[in-house]
């Protein structure tokens, strides 16, 4: 017993969560839309239900003196169909008098057929005065419209003819107005047949009505300030969308303003008035103009649709169908362009309320769902499904035409852009109160950073301010110790040479008292005094070395004579090494004089001409030549010796550096270093050519004292 209570009350929770599921929600709304579509297809009355052989005569139409609102001609006609269009006026009097013809309990609403329709109607005048009355026949979306108004009992010659249509010059209508309009004159009991032949390529409907003239000019001005208005709203919702776009670029709005834009062409060109603002020349796209903006107007709407309610993520198989019918109004907007839209609106119609109802159910089910914004969309479109489902019916011949059935679109369609204007304008300002609280958060945390920025500088100040001071204490120690250095080389520089000029002064000695023949001696001495010249090299280049790479370089700039720097330090080579044969040229009696450090242009001179010693055979020549050439002094030294390779000079005077080819040549790669460094310290040029087995040429360009002023730079 338990267990079939527990099963009991499983099985009805399980309908209970089934039955509020939103998915169940959406297929009881769909059968209910679909219990309405086919009440009204086949519950309401038709034009389609009415029998010509058990119908009474319709009555005739009695107009009235004082009225004060148009009397409708509903009940008044009667039908007879022309499947080829030949009948002539002639043939319909005779069926009118042979009771042939249908009778209409409303109006004519056959929907879309190919067949000429003919419609005849009996007034009289019930005034007792000469009145004038004027006939008013609408839709204005019919292509052809022929009125014949004549005394009954007459053939055709008595009749006169009233041509009218969207198809058909302006010149034919009475009156200039949107709808069609005939007048009429009648003295009082005057009775008056009127045949009315239909020939359109939509939907076949017609309502009549008749009204003074002065009930009718009023009428119709209120009806012009309507249409103005209700257009003017349409031109107004588009431009807000638009301005609503370019503020928060959110294409929501963008797609609903094309919507309402194409929507209002659409409906435009059903209000009868575009033939007035383009002449007799609008019969040639005066259908195009209605159809291919309605199916453009539907298929921004589904894109609308989609991006308002995010059906791609929420609701894909919504989304998809939605899709599928966009591609169904793109071919609608294509066959309408190409002239066929009669063949393809009994589709697109149904399409068009199968969307509306669609969305609408999605709708439904994301509001369930807590997605706000699908609430104000669902309401809007149940007030355009609504309109949409009266037009499509009275089109397609369900519902008989009237004043409600034939504006209901566009009543719909007001009342829709009202409740999506105002869910937009409330988007706009949930999307201002959020700009409004992001900015306050913006500024509340810009607040903080700059606290925290403030912070940090101060922090950092004073990390700075510490670095700083360790930064000057570590500079007072270097400066010293470069100080010391600067002492400790300058002292080794000088003090070195005297106990090397003392042992040089001894080997001199020794090789004086040396006999004659003393052989081995002079090759020991010969060795010393070589191993004295090794040292002493050595010693310089690690000087020149410390002071250069220790960052303790200072010059003593003075105006020197170079020429007699250079022979000084030749005749110290020629001294050192009597056997090699230097030879010095371009000597001049007033020589040009340089601003220079002495001792390391003597320095700079002694590595040149050494490396040129030192490279060369012993039985060559080194030549040393002096010139000046554009306010430079120039110093070349060339020797004939093994020349350095090609792929070696680019790097020739780096530090380190030496040619490939100098294996079994004591060297330390400093000489060529130090030296492109001392000239470019006294602002002039140095340049090597050397040509592999022929020699090298190092030439060295210093400027004139007294072509520039020489502003040294500081060392290091």
């Amino acid at each position: 017993m338990a267990d079939r209570k527990r099963e009991r009350d499983r099985v009805y929770q399980e309908y209970r969560r089934r039955k509020g599921s939103p998915a169940a929600a959406f297929h009881r709304m769909v059968k209910i839309a679909l219990m309405i579509l086919l009440w009204v297809g086949y519950g309401a009355p038709s034009a389609h239900a009415v029998e010509p052989s058990s119908s009474p005569r319709p009555e005739t139409l009695v107009l009235l003196d004082g009225q004060t609102a148009a009397q409708s001609m509903a009940g008044v006609f009667s039908m007879l169909r022309d499947p080829g269009g030949a009948l002539t006026l002639d043939d319909v009097i005779a069926a009118q008098a042979g009771a042939t013809m249908t009778p209409l309990p409303g109006f004519l609403s056959l929907g879309f057929t190919g067949d000429v329709v003919w419609l005849h109607a009996r007034i009289s005048s019930g005034a007792s005065r000469r009145m004038t009355w004027v006939m008013e026949l609408r839709p204005p979306f019919t292509d052809h419209l022929a009125l014949y108004a004549g005394p009954p009992g007459q053939g055709a010659d008595g009749f006169r003819l009233n041509r009218f249509g969207d198809q058909e010059p302006l010149s034919g209508r009475t009156l200039r107005t949107a709808h069609f309009t005939s007048i009429l004159t009648l003295d009082p009991g005057e009775v008056r047949d009127l045949y009315i032949r239909i020939s359109t390529s939509g939907a076949v409907v017609l309502r009549g009505s008749i009204s003074d003239i002065n009930v009718f000019t009023a009428a119709n001005t209120r009806e012009d300030l309507v249409m103005g208005a209700v257009y003017g709203t349409f031109a107004l919702i588009f431009l807000m969308n638009l301005m609503y776009f370019l503020w928060l670029r959110d294409s929501w709005y963008v797609l609903y303003g094309i919507y309402v834009a194409f929507s209002g062409l659409a409906y435009f060109s059903l209000s009868g008035y575009m033939p007035f603002l383009f002449g007799d020349v609008s019969v040639l796209f005066v259908n195009q103009a209605y159809s291919i903006p309605m199916m453009l107007s539907s298929l921004f709407g589904g894109l609308f649709g989609i991006a308002y309610l995010r059906l791609k993520q929420q609701m894909p198989w919504v989304y998809r169908a939605i899709a599928v019918m966009i591609g169904v109004y793109a071919v609608g907007a294509v066959c309408s362009a190409a002239g066929y839209y009669a063949a393809v609106a009994p589709v697109i119609l149904p399409v068009m309320i199968v969307h509306i109802y669609l969305c609408v159910g999605a709708g439904l089910v994301l509001y369930r769902r807590g997605y706000r914004p699908a609430g104000v969309f669902t309401v809007a479109f149940v007030l355009l499904a609504l309109g949409g489902v009266l037009n499509t019916s009275r089109t397609l011949g369900f519902l008989d035409s009237s004043l409600l059935t034939d504006n209901s679109t566009l009543i719909g369609m007001s009342a829709h852009m009202v409740m999506m204007t105002l869910g937009l304008a409330m988007r706009v300002r949930e999307a201002e109160a959020e700009r409004t609280q992001a900015q306050s958060d913006l500024a509340a945390l810009a607040r903080s950073s700059e606290r925290k920025a403030m912070q940090l500088v101060e922090e950092r100040t004073r990390e700075l301010a510490m670095a700083k001071e360790q930064l000057e204490a570590s500079l007072r120690a270097e400066r010293q110790a470069i100080a010391d250095q600067i002492r400790f080389i300058d002292m080794i520089s000088h003090e070195y040479r005297t106990p090397v000029s003392v042992l040089n002064s001894s080997l001199d000695t020794l090789a004086l008292r040396l006999p004659e023949t003393g052989m081995d001696g002079g090759r020991v001495l010969e060795r010393m005094r070589r191993a004295m010249r090794r040292l002493t090299e050595v010693i310089e280049v690690g000087l020149q070395q410390q002071r250069m790479d220790g960052h303790v370089m200072r010059l003593y700039p003075v105006n020197t004579d170079l020429q007699s720097l250079v022979m000084d330090v030749v005749q110290a080579f020629r001294t050192q090494s009597p056997e090699r044969e230097i030879r010095l040229s371009g000597l001049r009696e007033s020589p040009p004089t340089v601003i220079a450090d002495e001792e390391m242009m003597e320095t700079l001179f002694r590595n040149l001409i050494g490396n040129a010693l030192k490279y060369s055979p012993a039985e060559t020549v080194v030549d040393v030549r002096l010139s000046d050439e554009d306010g430079m002094v120039l110093v070349e030294v060339e020797d004939r010796g093994r020349g350095i390779p090609e792929q070696d000079l680019p790097r020739i005077f780096e530090k380190y550096a030496r040619g490939s080819n100098t294996q079994g040549v004591p060297g330390t790669g400093f000489g060529l270093y130090m030296a492109r460094k001392l000239v470019n310290l006294h602002g002039g040029t140095i340049r090597i050519f050397s040509r592999l087995g022929a020699g090298t040429t190092v030439r060295v360009g210093l400027p004139r004292a007294e072509a520039e002023p020489l502003s040294l730079p500081e060392a290091g």
